[in-house]
């Protein structure tokens, strides 16, 4: 009976640790943000939103493919993408100021949303990574 109980503990010691390692892997983190601040000044302007919300372009890198990748927890505010904006070669950045993120009642300090994907991916919902201020 001993020996079972200790078996699983540690099965259930290894499962909280790996969902803490898988969490941690998929959540964008400061370093992340600090990565997506330095790459808009040197991105491709695309369209603004309804909101005024932005969309930028940037060529994609194996940093920003791995930002893309984290959590989809987001959509763009209200920036509409067309199957032209979308490649494999690009980044899509929403940026949505503070001041819009204030005015549409949204309490949080998200400025970017990062998408890297297909069209396809836009038909469900939460295609994009959001990326706060801690």
């Amino acid at each position: 009976m001993k020996k079972i109980l200790c078996f699983f503990v540690v099965v259930l010691a290894i499962a909280v640790g790996y969902q803490l390692w898988f969490h941690s892997t998929k959540t964008p983190n400061a370093q992340d943000l600090a990565t997506i601040e330095a790459v808009v000044p040197g991105a491709s302007f695309v369209r603004v939103g309804d909101m005024g919300d932005f969309l930028l372009r940037t060529p994609v890198t194996p940093e920003l493919k791995a930002i893309a990748s984290k959590a989809h927890t987001a959509e763009f505010l209200s920036v509409k993408v067309a199957e032209v904006d979308v490649s494999d070669e690009y980044v899509l950045i929403n940026v949505t100021p503070r001041a819009i993120l204030q005015n549409a009642g949204i309490n949080e300090k998200c400025m970017y949303r990062v998408f890297y994907g297909t069209v396809k991916d836009f038909e469900r919902g939460n295609y994009a990574v959001k990326l706060c201020e801690e």
